[in-house]
């Protein structure tokens, strides 16, 4: 059983309102706009829109995925923190809860895909192939690992994130150990083990399927984050967090533009402690809803543009493209949520339990 410590009860009201979490209104906020440029990076791109100001869509939705990584190793690693066991039980109940978690709707998707024949975006990819190699690999998330092509195109950042959570454990028990210093060091390090793969990413090596290599820099933001949110406390007030997330951006935009976002994840791992939580109710509640339906709609989001600008346009007028398409993007990842993951989450938390914490400390 856990006890809260004297120096947590103590704590105040506004205190307690501003303290980090997995649940905290910054992260939803966070994750909010990180599946937002997703969406809005495949709509635009669906609509042939090609440039937005300076840049394309594709950077959008590129960054987006680069502040998932973030946000993901910064939750979960704080999802570790708060298990109350140890050693290998912690690592089994942490890896089963994942399972349960990414893949349902993931695999649900990749059938759905297969048996519809979407192609694999609705701007300009066909259809990719349907042998059962491709599906395996898709169906188990291991498409850089296994050499086959994604079944469509939000599936290229989960093999990553999967083989991230194997390592996962891992960085909890290191980040916990180091100092702030030797951690951006860490960071350092991985950002020259990634540059030194990346010739061996496009030269059909061997090694180019460990690609998980070119993006572990990312992650490591969120364990720059998650450290620096253990020995400090807010200091700026909760509405420039959005401004933040947009200046981190534009970094991006102007210097990483078509990379890897090394530098944004490690500016916004650095930021994300230092802000006092967003106050404004509305927007609060409108990131904390996006935030909960984020990954089915980023999952979810090809095949309702196919759906709506591919198979409705050719038969039924613009303004009922536009209503079908508006209603399945809200719709859709409400009953994926509701009737697939939250269920499964439920289930592998229980199994979780029930094999891995029996011994609680």
């Amino acid at each position: 059983m856990l006890v809260a410590s004297p120096s947590s009860t103590r704590m105040s009201a506004p205190a307690q309102a501003n303290r980090l979490t997995a649940t905290s209104a910054n992260l939803d906020f966070l994750r909010a706009m990180a599946v937002m440029f997703v969406f809005v990076d495949h709509l635009f791109l669906t609509l042939g829109i090609q440039r937005i100001a300076f840049f394309s869509p594709a950077d959008l939705g590129r960054v987006g995925v680069y502040f998932f990584f973030v946000h993901t190793c910064l939750v979960l690693l704080m999802s570790l923190e708060r298990t109350p066991i140890h050693g290998m039980r912690k690592v089994l109940h942490f890896y089963l809860r994942r399972m349960f978690r990414i893949y349902p709707l993931a695999m649900f998707f990749v059938l759905l895909v297969y048996l519809c024949n979407v192609p694999q975006d609705v701007w300009g990819a066909g259809t990719a192939p349907h042998d059962l190699h491709t599906i395996v690999g898709n169906l188990l998330l291991a498409q850089n690992v296994m050499g086959t092509v994604c079944l469509f195109g939000p599936l290229w950042s989960l093999p990553l994130e999967v083989q991230m959570y194997l390592l996962l454990p891992l960085v909890f028990y290191l980040v916990r150990r180091i100092s702030p210093t030797f951690l951006l060091i860490l960071w350092g390090v991985s950002v020259a083990a990634a540059v030194a793969y990346l010739p061996f990413r496009s030269s059909g090596h061997l090694l180019w399927r460990l690609e998980v290599i070119v993006f572990v820099p990312c992650f490591l933001g969120g364990a720059v984050a998650y450290q620096m949110a253990q020995r400090s406390r807010p200091l700026l007030p909760g509405w420039l967090w959005p401004v933040t997330i947009l200046a981190v951006l534009n970094v991006y935009l102007a210097f990483e533009r078509q990379r890897y976002g090394w530098l944004a994840c490690l500016l916004l791992g650095l930021s994300v402690p230092f802000f006092a939580q967003i106050q404004t109710e509305w927007l609060a509640r409108a990131a904390k809803w996006i935030a909960t339906y984020s990954y089915g709609i980023y999952l979810s989001n090809i095949v309702i543009l196919w759906f709506a600008f591919r198979i409705c346009a050719r038969w039924m007028p613009r303004f009922v493209v536009w209503s079908v398409f508006i209603a399945a993007a809200v719709l859709v990842p409400v009953a994926c949520f509701h009737w697939i993951e939250k269920p499964l989450m439920k289930m592998g938390g229980s199994l979780a339990d029930r094999f891995f914490r029996a011994q609680t400390v």
